[in-house]
């Protein structure tokens, strides 16, 4: 985990059939040298934001507490569903949701 600023997004052309397209994050990491300050370009998956960020034990209280639960898709060929996913609690059934805040 390293902690980074987002300098901009960008999303690609090409689309996954049953998840559209794939966003790229150009970040600049805290610990970035000078000479790299143009930032490097990561994808969505590997973006978390830093409220989001929980340990093992956070997400066990919020699992108890909330019925939190992560989805995925393991046959996707999108990286972002495929290991990242979305989130569902028990109280909301079907619906899901792209960050734990919502």
């Amino acid at each position: 985990f390293f902690t980074a600023t987002v300098l901009k997004c960008h999303l690609s052309n090409a689309k996954d059939e049953k998840y559209g397209q794939v966003g790229f994050y150009q970040v600049e990491f805290q610990d970035q040298n000078q000479e790299d300050a143009e930032g490097y370009t990561i994808h969505e998956s590997q973006v978390v934001r830093l409220d989001e960020f929980l340990t093992d034990e956070q997400w066990k209280t919020l699992s108890e507490k909330y019925g939190l639960q992560k989805k995925t898709d393991k046959e996707s060929k999108d990286k972002f569903a495929r290991v990242r996913g979305w989130f569902c609690t028990d109280h909301t059934g079907d619906e899901i949701f792209s960050s734990i805040t919502d």
